[in-house]
């Protein structure tokens, strides 16, 4: 033991027992003779003012320990069963700093609560917990969780803490928390559920607006998809998909249209749609609507730059040509189409071979205009049949004539 004889005023002198035999001498050094820095006493205890090194005579710090072997501090509790201690040091097997609690005992840091703990028996840290169950918990929880879990959040502010609000965790020997699945990512998820939960559960309902993908569907809005992508809401568009970098912002809209009980596929601020599949195979015109298929510029409702092959084309028209057969129709002589032909090598009221590549063509108008030449052509043939009924009848009187001059052995004029 370290007896240190303490000089009082006067020649009285007190001796006060230290734990550790330091030294032999009778009086401490000199600070108790007027000096600032050494030891001093208060004649109950005595303290060190500067720096102490214990291995060292050069201490850097205000305690400065240094040894060839560690730990290098122990602190040890006789009181406690086991005598448990604390190390700390530098561990030269792992080449990093060791802080050790020895027989299974927990770290605590404690600032008015247990702010941090770690526990000794399997190495979990809790924050604002003292008993964590994950590698990593924060905040309290009111269920267990299962093994090997990885990361727990729990709830705070009065709010029910039976779910875990994050909970990440590796499945083992399937796990039936986990449908036997591994490396789930559990968000605000029950014990129990074959699914990954991205989001928040609201009014201690379902899972309603969240994300939520089991046996390889992804569901937003609800926990059963049945399709690798579901989406379920309540209001559209379902999806939006915005560019910051355009001007204006522009955005996708996807989803069903209430109010036109029907599809919605929209682009905003007046873009084109286009569908792309190596080149442009189909666009939507945002500024009319014109749709384009292998052309990019429609002009249009539908324009196609190709074949198109169909069953059946319905063209819906006004102007049939049943004018044509009107009472106060003029049908054009045959010779007046014959000199028209002639000059212009078309038919009357057909466009040109030019007019077609300049303009194209009118599948409906067209078809009118050649029904109005077939009804025409019609009207000629019966025309000209009209004319051979005439002359067959002529031919039978003077069929008949001839046959009644013969009879009375005249000879008619050839």
């Amino acid at each position: 033991m370290l007896r240190i004889a303490v000089q009082s005023s006067g020649t009285r002198v007190r001796t006060i027992t230290v734990g550790v035999v330091l030294a032999t001498a009778a009086y401490l050094p000199g600070p108790l003779r007027g000096q600032t820095q050494g030891w001093f006493t208060d004649q109950t205890n005595v303290w060190w003012t500067g720096k102490v090194g214990i291995g060292t005579t050069n201490p850097g710090q205000l305690l400065d320990v240094s040894g060839s072997s560690e730990p290098l501090i122990k602190v040890t509790n006789t009181g406690m069963s086991g005598s448990p201690y604390l190390q700390m040091g530098m561990n030269s097997g792992n080449n990093a700093a060791l802080f050790q609690a020895t027989n299974g005992k927990d770290f605590k840091f404690y600032n008015g609560q247990y702010a941090l703990t770690m526990l000794g028996s399997n190495g979990n840290v809790g924050i604002g917990t003292t008993n964590p169950g994950a590698s990593l918990q924060i905040g309290a929880l009111a269920t267990t969780l299962p093994t090997n879990t990885s990361l727990a959040i729990g709830t705070s502010n009065g709010v029910s803490a039976t779910a875990p609000a994050v909970r990440i965790s590796m499945a083992v020997n399937n796990d039936s928390n986990f449908g036997g699945y591994f490396g789930t990512l559990w968000l605000n998820a029950s014990t129990g559920q074959t699914a990954t939960v991205l989001g928040t559960r609201e009014g201690g309902g379902d899972y309603a607006n969240t994300l939520v993908a089991t046996r390889g569907f992804v569901g937003i809005g609800t926990t059963s998809p049945s399709q690798l992508l579901e989406v379920s809401a309540s209001s559209e568009p379902f999806l939006k998909v915005t560019h910051t970098g355009m001007a204006g912002s522009p955005s996708l809209l996807i989803g069903m249209n209430a109010g036109n009980n029907a599809a919605l596929f929209q682009a905003t601020n007046g873009k084109d749609i286009k569908f792309y599949n190596g080149q442009y195979a189909l666009t939507i015109l945002g500024n009319n609507g014109y749709v384009g298929i292998g052309t990019t510029t429609p002009q249009s409702l539908l324009a196609v730059d190709g074949t198109i092959t169909t069953k059946e084309v319905v063209v819906t028209n006004t102007g049939w040509p049943d004018y044509v057969f009107n009472p106060g129709y003029r049908l054009k002589p045959l010779t007046e189409v014959a000199s028209f032909i002639k000059e212009h090598h078309h038919l009357p009221d057909i466009p040109s071979e030019a007019e077609v590549k300049e303009k194209g063509v009118s599948v409906g108008d067209m078809q009118a205009k050649l029904l109005a030449k077939i009804e025409e052509l019609m009207l000629h043939m019966i025309q000209v049949d009209e004319r051979n009924t005439r002359l067959e009848h002529r031919n039978r009187e003077l069929q008949e004539r001839i046959a009644r001059l013969e009879a009375r052995g005249v000879e008619p004029d050839r």
